[in-house]
Protein backbone atom coordinates (compact mmCIF):
# COMPACT_ATOMS: atom_id res chain seq x y z
CA UNK A 1 0.00 0.00 0.00
CA UNK A 2 2.86 2.27 0.84
CA UNK A 3 3.10 5.29 3.47
CA UNK A 4 3.30 8.81 2.84
CA UNK A 5 5.20 10.61 5.68
CA UNK A 6 3.30 13.51 7.68
CA UNK A 7 3.71 17.30 6.51
CA UNK A 8 6.06 19.04 8.87
CA UNK A 9 3.27 21.38 9.93
CA UNK A 10 -0.56 20.24 10.30
CA UNK A 11 -3.11 22.38 10.88
CA UNK A 12 -5.22 21.85 14.69
CA UNK A 13 -8.41 19.55 14.28
CA UNK A 14 -11.51 20.59 13.54
CA UNK A 15 -13.69 20.34 16.55
CA UNK A 16 -17.30 19.76 15.94
CA UNK A 17 -19.32 21.46 18.40
CA UNK A 18 -21.38 19.98 21.59
CA UNK A 19 -24.75 21.02 22.32
CA UNK A 20 -24.41 24.20 24.27
CA UNK A 21 -21.96 25.75 22.23
CA UNK A 22 -24.92 24.95 19.37
CA UNK A 23 -27.52 26.47 21.34
CA UNK A 24 -25.40 29.53 22.57
CA UNK A 25 -24.25 30.29 19.01
CA UNK A 26 -27.68 29.82 18.01
CA UNK A 27 -28.30 33.57 16.79
CA UNK A 28 -31.99 33.19 15.79
CA UNK A 29 -33.79 36.15 15.94
CA UNK A 30 -37.15 35.98 18.19
CA UNK A 31 -39.96 34.63 15.88
CA UNK A 32 -43.27 35.77 15.56
CA UNK A 33 -45.60 33.05 15.90
CA UNK A 34 -48.92 32.05 15.08
CA UNK A 35 -51.91 31.76 17.41
CA UNK A 36 -51.10 28.37 18.86
CA UNK A 37 -47.55 28.91 19.10
CA UNK A 38 -46.81 25.93 16.65
CA UNK A 39 -45.86 28.05 13.83
CA UNK A 40 -43.51 31.02 12.67
CA UNK A 41 -42.21 32.85 10.01
CA UNK A 42 -38.66 32.00 7.77
CA UNK A 43 -35.80 33.12 9.79
CA UNK A 44 -32.66 33.56 7.80
CA UNK A 45 -29.82 32.15 8.78
CA UNK A 46 -26.10 32.51 7.50
CA UNK A 47 -23.00 29.87 8.08
CA UNK A 48 -19.95 31.35 8.58
CA UNK A 49 -16.13 30.10 9.53
CA UNK A 50 -16.58 30.57 13.21
CA UNK A 51 -19.88 29.90 13.06
CA UNK A 52 -20.85 26.89 10.91
CA UNK A 53 -24.50 25.66 12.02
CA UNK A 54 -24.71 22.83 10.00
CA UNK A 55 -21.55 21.18 11.90
CA UNK A 56 -23.86 19.30 14.28
CA UNK A 57 -24.37 15.80 15.39
CA UNK A 58 -20.65 14.47 15.03
CA UNK A 59 -20.65 15.86 11.42
CA UNK A 60 -18.53 18.82 10.90
CA UNK A 61 -18.82 21.02 8.34
CA UNK A 62 -15.63 22.96 6.67
CA UNK A 63 -17.93 24.75 4.49
CA UNK A 64 -21.75 25.21 4.50
CA UNK A 65 -24.00 22.41 3.74
CA UNK A 66 -25.83 24.79 1.46
CA UNK A 67 -22.97 25.14 -0.93
CA UNK A 68 -21.22 21.68 -1.02
CA UNK A 69 -24.74 19.94 -1.15
CA UNK A 70 -27.29 22.56 -2.38
CA UNK A 71 -31.17 22.19 -2.32
CA UNK A 72 -30.91 23.53 -5.90
CA UNK A 73 -29.26 20.32 -7.22
CA UNK A 74 -31.21 17.52 -5.10
CA UNK A 75 -33.61 15.56 -7.95
CA UNK A 76 -36.65 15.70 -6.08
CA UNK A 77 -38.35 13.48 -8.63
CA UNK A 78 -36.01 10.85 -7.52
CA UNK A 79 -35.96 11.20 -4.21
CA UNK A 80 -39.77 10.91 -4.40
CA UNK A 81 -38.95 7.01 -4.92
CA UNK A 82 -36.82 6.26 -1.89
CA UNK A 83 -38.23 8.55 0.77
CA UNK A 84 -40.66 5.62 2.66
CA UNK A 85 -43.26 8.38 3.52
CA UNK A 86 -43.83 9.71 0.23
CA UNK A 87 -47.01 8.20 -0.55
CA UNK A 88 -48.08 10.93 -3.42
CA UNK A 89 -46.79 11.18 -7.18
CA UNK A 90 -44.30 13.68 -7.29
CA UNK A 91 -46.28 15.82 -9.09
CA UNK A 92 -48.96 15.87 -7.26
CA UNK A 93 -47.15 16.81 -3.72
CA UNK A 94 -47.08 20.32 -2.44
CA UNK A 95 -44.23 22.48 -0.88
CA UNK A 96 -44.96 21.21 2.18
CA UNK A 97 -44.52 17.67 1.05
CA UNK A 98 -41.38 18.37 -1.28
CA UNK A 99 -39.95 20.08 2.43
CA UNK A 100 -40.46 17.12 4.89
CA UNK A 101 -39.46 14.90 1.95
CA UNK A 102 -35.66 17.27 1.99
CA UNK A 103 -35.61 17.07 5.71
CA UNK A 104 -35.56 13.42 5.54
CA UNK A 105 -33.03 13.05 2.80
CA UNK A 106 -31.02 15.41 4.60
CA UNK A 107 -31.17 14.07 7.93
CA UNK A 108 -30.80 10.64 7.02
CA UNK A 109 -28.25 11.00 4.57
CA UNK A 110 -26.06 13.48 5.74
CA UNK A 111 -26.53 13.38 9.66
CA UNK A 112 -27.65 9.84 9.50
CA UNK A 113 -30.33 10.60 11.81
CA UNK A 114 -32.99 8.10 11.39
CA UNK A 115 -34.88 4.86 12.92
CA UNK A 116 -37.70 5.05 15.44
CA UNK A 117 -37.46 8.02 17.82
CA UNK A 118 -34.22 9.18 16.50
CA UNK A 119 -36.24 12.80 15.92
CA UNK A 120 -33.09 16.04 15.68
CA UNK A 121 -33.84 19.82 14.66
CA UNK A 122 -32.81 20.44 11.10
CA UNK A 123 -30.16 22.59 11.53
CA UNK A 124 -30.84 26.69 11.11
CA UNK A 125 -29.21 27.28 7.83
CA UNK A 126 -30.67 24.13 5.63
CA UNK A 127 -33.96 24.59 7.25
CA UNK A 128 -34.07 28.49 5.61
CA UNK A 129 -32.34 26.86 2.23
CA UNK A 130 -35.41 24.57 2.20
CA UNK A 131 -37.91 26.77 3.72
CA UNK A 132 -36.60 29.26 0.64
CA UNK A 133 -36.28 26.81 -2.30
CA UNK A 134 -39.96 24.98 -1.61
CA UNK A 135 -42.18 28.15 0.36
CA UNK A 136 -45.24 27.70 2.33
CA UNK A 137 -48.30 29.87 0.50
CA UNK A 138 -49.43 31.40 3.66
CA UNK A 139 -45.57 32.28 4.84
CA UNK A 140 -45.72 29.89 8.05
CA UNK A 141 -43.92 26.95 8.72
CA UNK A 142 -44.40 24.41 11.54
CA UNK A 143 -42.22 24.97 14.64
CA UNK A 144 -39.45 21.45 15.52
CA UNK A 145 -41.61 19.34 17.82
CA UNK A 146 -38.88 16.49 18.82
CA UNK A 147 -41.81 14.40 20.36
CA UNK A 148 -43.42 14.43 16.45
CA UNK A 149 -46.45 15.52 18.18
CA UNK A 150 -49.30 17.05 16.01
CA UNK A 151 -49.79 20.64 15.49
CA UNK A 152 -52.18 20.20 18.91
CA UNK A 153 -49.76 18.50 21.06
CA UNK A 154 -51.18 15.74 20.72
CA UNK A 155 -49.24 12.02 20.38
CA UNK A 156 -50.41 8.87 19.57
CA UNK A 157 -51.14 6.20 22.09
CA UNK A 158 -48.93 3.14 22.13
CA UNK A 159 -50.38 -0.68 22.22
CA UNK A 160 -50.52 -2.91 24.66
Amino acid sequence: MGFLSLPTQINNPIQCLNAAEIIERRTRPETTTKDDGNYERLVEVECTPDNRYCSRYGVSMVTCICESDPVRLINMEELANYCYYATKQYSNMDNGDKRFMLYWWYMTNTYNICGKGQRKEVPPCLLAAIRKAYPSADGWYKIFDPNGGDSTGSKKKKRS
